[in-house]
């Protein structure tokens, strides 16, 4: 195999790792795909934890602005307890940020509890072909349900503990290959009465303490793969650099294009696409020997 195949799977894997990370189309059934078509080897924990990086990188670096005032939301509500005495409800706060940032540390909890216990379990029995497209038929069909019914009256500063409670009960479907935690925030969120462009944002936001924590869990286990990244050869280094940077910019590509649609159109092309890749998973299943 030569030498630009390499490079070419560190580039598909970065632009999969970076897109299906922020649109709602689903990392795991791509992921199915790719070795299926090209044969390809595993290039290791260490280039795994590296892509992850890049596309949380990529949120950062696109919503730093929204971070900074988040924390300065959270800085004012801890103010206006203190001069109170007393915690005051989130909601009554009224500030858009806070709420923000509550729904997305709170709706981190869940998934993360269930990604702990049922990790093992579900990479063990829910990684098939079949099931991955059954998920994105299923998922796809209830995401522009959601969108469809779904109003736009729910402000932002709205969101109450039963909201965030919701979306984070919501994300621990994510786990399973093929539902797409992008894709299952949107449908939570429309359910909700969210409009499309804050549905956007509540899925780009709750993304960072979730992709985060996955990313520091895999980078934990995977600390002594690392390690030994100095010991590699410019030739491996370079590869990584590759792929890193596709899913950095990747990752940016996806926040646009799902804010850019969210504001123009609706979630039907996502959904659309998936029941196409569906149709692709049963026949690559069919054919497979």
């Amino acid at each position: 195999m030569g030498d630009s195949v390499y490079f070419l799977e560190a580039i598909l894997l970065g632009l999969i790792e970076g897109l299906t990370e922020f649109l709602p189309i689903s990392s795991s059934a791509h992921l199915l795909i790719l070795p299926t078509l090209f044969k390809l080897p595993y290039f290791g924990k260490a280039f795994d934890i590296a892509l992850h990086g890049g596309a949380l990188a990529a949120v950062i670096f696109y919503k730093w602005e929204l971070l900074v005032q988040i924390g300065t939301a959270f800085r004012n509500y801890a103010r206006a307890c203190w001069v109170k005495g007393a915690m005051v409800a989130w909601k009554d706060f009224g500030d858009p940020h806070l709420s923000l940032g509550v729904v997305a540390l709170v709706g981190a909890v869940p998934v993360a509890l269930a990604g702990f216990c049922l990790e093992y379990a579900v990479q063990a029995y829910f990684h098939s072909m079949l099931f991955v497209a059954l998920m994105l038929v299923v998922f796809a069909w209830i995401m522009e349900r959601a969108d469809r019914e779904g109003g736009q009256n729910k402000e932002m500063a709205d969101l109450g503990v039963r909201d965030a409670l919701k979306i984070g009960l919501a994300q621990i479907l994510a786990i399973f290959p093929g539902v797409s935690r992008s894709g299952i925030v949107l449908s939570a969120a429309r359910f909700l009465n969210i409009g499309r462009s804050d549905a956007a944002l509540v899925s780009l936001t709750t993304a960072l303490p979730v992709v985060g924590g996955a990313f520091l869990v895999k980078l934990f286990k995977g600390f002594d793969q690392l390690s030994a990244l100095a010991s590699w050869d410019s030739y491996y280094l370079l590869l990584l650099v590759c792929g890193v940077t596709t899913a950095f910019w990747s990752g940016l590509a996806g926040i646009v294009i799902l804010e850019q649609v969210m504001s123009k159109s609706n979630l039907r092309p996502f959904a659309i696409y998936r029941t196409a890749l569906a149709v692709v998973l049963v026949v690559f299943w069919l054919i497979k020997p």
